[in-house]
């Protein structure tokens, strides 16, 4: 019994080694240009107004793959990146292939934005669908340069939160997505004056959201600022230019003292005061992102003026 176990072991010894060996010359051997080539071509057919840019593919020891310096650009705008992506790795997720289960789950880490995107992804092998969960941490939105200027626009803020995703790699806008998303002293300015504030800065504001159907649910928004608190829900509606696509937002504008003490124009302080039912304004922001509208309405109906007086 002993010898036959010993010899089990020596074979499953030489086996393990084998095994070994082989991986480590074919990470060594890694065929990084071919894999490149390959992996921009699939992101290419993903969306056609799309195109992608990666510097660098190549894997590292223990059993991890990096892709480096990955840019977006809209297609035939190839000066200007949308979005980037400074290094993302794959690896193993070891304690969901333990379960044993037909999926084959690989856990992900992205840096971008000066923050990190953290989690796991596995193909479910129909329709070569895609399942993804994450967790955003510190994601710096002043960092989306070419969205603010092309709306003509400023904004900062720190983005986290966590999602889940599934859907068809090739039609990824097709796909399902939830996401629980909080932004931390954030600021956005504004095309325009309102309540005499070129600019909406705010502690927090979060949000409950849904894709589906080339659409994003909103719910459950709340926005807390030192000048004034709110809440909102609504949908955005997809266009095949994301500036084009249209917003539709509905809401509770509560102002603070602090904002109501500091307007120069006693007339327009008056007038919110005296439309407010339960401290609190109703408010609907409708238009494209490119050129969106808010409209206030309080006790008596929608309110003209609200849009004016600055502030001390």
């Amino acid at each position: 019994m002993k010898k036959i176990t010993r010899i089990l072991l020596t074979i499953l010894g030489y086996l393990l080694y084998t095994i070994g060996v082989v991986v480590f010359l074919l990470w060594i051997l890694f065929p990084r240009d071919s894999a490149l080539v390959w992996l921009q071509r699939q992101l290419d057919t993903m969306e056609p107004s799309l195109a992608w840019k990666i510097k660098d593919l190549k894997p590292e020891l223990p059993l991890s793959l990096k892709v480096s310096d990955i840019s977006l650009f809209s297609r035939g705008d190839m000066e200007n990146k949308l979005f980037h992506v400074a290094e993302m790795s794959f690896y193993p997720d070891i304690p969901g292939i333990m379960k044993f289960e037909r999926q084959v789950p690989v856990r992900y880490r992205m840096q971008t934005l000066g923050g990190t995107i953290d989690g796991v992804l596995h193909f479910t092998g129909k329709d070569s669908d895609l399942q993804c969960t994450g967790k955003l941490k510190n994601l710096q939105l002043e960092g989306l340069e070419d969205i603010w200027r092309k709306t003509n626009r400023s904004g900062s803020g720190g983005l986290s939160g966590d999602f889940r995703f599934e859907g068809p790699l090739k039609a990824l806008m097709q796909g399902d997505m939830q996401a629980s998303l909080k932004v931390s002293n954030g600021k956005v300015s504004l095309q325009q004056q309102i309540l005499g504030l070129d600019q909406v800065e705010f502690n927090t504001m979060s949000t409950d959201l849904e894709m589906k159907g080339g659409s994003i649910n909103f719910e459950n928004g709340i926005v807390d600022s030192r000048l004034f608190s709110g809440n909102y829900k609504g949908i955005v509606r997809m266009a095949k230019s994301l500036y084009a696509s249209s917003i539709s937002l509905t809401g509770f504008f509560e102002p603070r003292p602090e904002l109501l003490g500091g307007l120069k124009n006693p007339a327009v302080s008056s007038l919110i005061k005296s439309q407010l039912q339960d401290g609190k304004l109703s408010f609907t922001i409708s238009g494209t992102i490119m050129e969106p509208g808010i409209q206030f309405r309080g006790a008596s109906g929608v309110i003209d003026g609200v849009l004016e007086g600055g502030m001390k």
